[in-house]
């Protein structure tokens, strides 16, 4: 098979694969998903593990922000929530299912799970005084 009858083979499997209705843009820009693999929709509070590239920061975070325009996430870390994490795409992240309140004035968690007084913002020096 010659270059050009391999790069029309390649351009004919791409246009049937568009073709397909089963088939959608996914969230990532860069990626194509049938319909049944996209990843359910997040809400601010939604408790998610990070699996990003920034190996050294996975764990659980809370969402606090969804930019109106590309679906980046802003995380705040669950048990440490002075660690922030801007920017994160939707497929860096998988959904727990659990929700924690999250402040609307200062974006970070309203309670925390192994604090004695859950009103109280778990950031230290946060003086946030919308938590009780």
């Amino acid at each position: 098979m010659t270059n050009a009858a391999a790069a029309d083979r390649i351009i004919e499997i791409i246009d049937d694969a568009l073709a397909d209705d089963s088939w959608e843009h996914g969230p990532d820009a860069m990626r194509w998903a049938p319909v049944e693999e996209q990843p359910a929709p997040l809400c601010v509070g939604a408790v998610v593990d990070y699996h990003g590239s920034l190996t050294s920061e996975y764990g659980e975070y809370v969402v606090v922000g969804i930019d109106s325009i590309n679906g980046r996430l802003t995380l705040r870390h669950y048990d440490y929530p002075e660690i922030r994490l801007d920017r994160v795409r939707r497929a860096s992240v998988t959904d727990t299912g659990e929700r924690a309140p999250v402040c609307q004035e200062c974006g970070h968690p309203a309670a925390h799970r192994y604090r004695s007084h859950p009103g109280a913002c778990p950031r230290v020096g946060c003086e946030c005084p919308h938590h009780d």
